[in-house]
């Protein structure tokens, strides 16, 4: 990419090309490349590595290839690689190409058995950015090998740097593609490996979201424990963390762990989204990285917390009852004190819609709430699809006529549950791939 800029770049450095790493054309790329980035003039950053790739690549061929163990270009290429995500560009298609590409050089260049997390967690950071869950599995695969690497290797070794860090790397990448899947126990148990004084901002807040909101079914810390990580949670935010800032956006949003309010959460937002400026090109952040935390965006957060609709998916799954002591903190960060008990969501009440609200009454019998995800996906569908053409307002015309008849004869019965339950559940998991909403709805 860049070709244009390239060749401005080129045009500083005599029109020479670099032949190896240490090359002085090379050297001379990498000076101008490093003050662009302190101009934060990204591409030009990018594109002057890139051109020392592309020259090391061009003059093996020229040599007639080389072994890729020996070859330049393949380690050139990777560092490539981290820059365009850290420049925050792994929504690129090309970044993802190119992540592929690297690690298929290091699969053959020293086998498939092989860690490299940063080739790695650019590799998750693309497919996160881009949807591409059809690579999923691959990259899961590379991922818990890089963890159970680094893992093995900080046991051995705990007070070299390096393992600690290679540790906290290989931990957040794959403790982000669980709770991106929605494997949260998985996620905690990858986390839980971690020393508590090997977390950091990213890691905090992925092990939040899971104890804050009981995702992952384990009873593991106490109430007071919490609410000490809320604390830790703010200290980052406060630090410069967008993580940390993304997390206290969507609790200040909610009003369920902390007191409703929007401004706040607008800030905490944009305090997130300055924070990134401030880490591109150094630390991988990116506006992508939200998707980990919410399905939707930031602006349908605020538009559906104004009209008081809690919309984060890991909401519903919460075990957490709201309390009626609450302390302030600035006039922001309002926090609730934690109620220990077993209650979770009802969502198997008997009761049943309204006509007037257009009830989907098949799908609210069957799942046996007309307020909980899959139904809010199927009333989404019909509102937003089936009845913006004439077909669909037909079909939603005659299932209005029928459905409860049908539901009051046969709604009881199991068998009326077992026909339509998976068909259903079929059905909602296509509709939330495409990109339909799973979060409250007011219709």
């Amino acid at each position: 990419m860049f070709n244009e800029l390239k060749k401005q770049i080129r045009q500083e450095t005599g029109n020479n090309k670099a032949t190896h790493m240490n090359h002085e054309i090379a050297q001379k790329l990498r000076k101008i490349g490093d003050d662009a980035l302190n101009k934060k003039e990204f591409e030009k950053y990018i594109a002057c590595y890139e051109m020392i790739a592309e020259d090391i690549e061009e003059y093996e061929k020229s040599k007639g290839g080389v072994p890729i163990d020996k070859s330049g270009a393949v380690i050139a290429y990777q560092d490539v690689l981290t820059k365009y995500v850290d420049c925050g560009y792994a929504s690129n298609p090309e970044v993802l190409k190119l992540a592929l590409k690297c690690r298929a050089d290091i699969d053959e260049f020293m086998g498939e058995n092989s860690m490299f997390p940063p080739v790695d967690g650019s590799l998750i950071d693309c497919m996160l950015a881009q949807n591409a869950d059809g690579y999923y599995n691959e990259i899961e695969k590379y991922a818990k090998l890089d963890f159970s690497i680094s893992l093995n290797a900080y046991r051995q070794n705990p007070n070299n740097s390096l393992s600690a860090e290679g540790l906290r790397c290989g931990a957040g990448a794959l403790a982000k593609l669980y709770i991106y899947r929605g494997k949260y126990k998985d996620a905690y148990e990858i986390l839980s490996q971690v020393p508590k004084d090997q977390l950091y901002p990213e890691l905090i807040s992925y092990l939040s979201i899971l104890e804050v909101y009981k995702l992952t079914g384990y009873d593991s810390m106490t109430n007071e424990q919490i609410d000490n990580l809320l604390d830790i949670v703010e200290n980052w935010a406060a630090k410069g963390s967008p993580e940390a800032s993304w997390l206290l956006g969507i609790m200040v949003a909610e009003g369920h762990i902390y007191s409703r309010d929007i401004n706040a959460a607008k800030q905490h937002f944009s305090n997130a989204e300055k924070f990134i400026e401030q880490l591109r090109g150094n630390a991988g952040r990116s506006a992508f990285d939200f998707k980990v935390f919410s399905s939707i965006s930031q602006e349908e957060i605020i538009r559906q917390a104004e009209k008081g609709v809690y919309h984060s998916r890991f909401y519903y799954k919460a075990k957490i009852e709201k309390h009626a002591n609450k302390h302030t903190d600035g006039g922001i960060n309002i926090k609730q004190t934690y109620q220990k008990n077993n209650t979770t969501f009802n969502t198997a009440s008997n009761s049943t819609p309204s006509e007037s609200s257009g009830g989907c009454y098949v799908a609210t019998c069957v799942y046996g709430s007309y307020d909980c995800p899959p139904v809010w996906t199927l009333r989404r569908y019909r509102d937003y699809m089936l009845a913006q053409n004439p077909f669909g307002r037909l079909f939603i015309k005659i299932y209005y006529a029928t459905s409860p008849i049908v539901v009051k004869l046969f709604g009881n019965q199991n068998w009326f549950h077992k026909l339509f339950k998976a068909p259903l559940d079929r059905w909602v998991e296509k509709l939330n791939n495409e990109g339909v909403e799973n979060t409250p709805y007011n219709d």
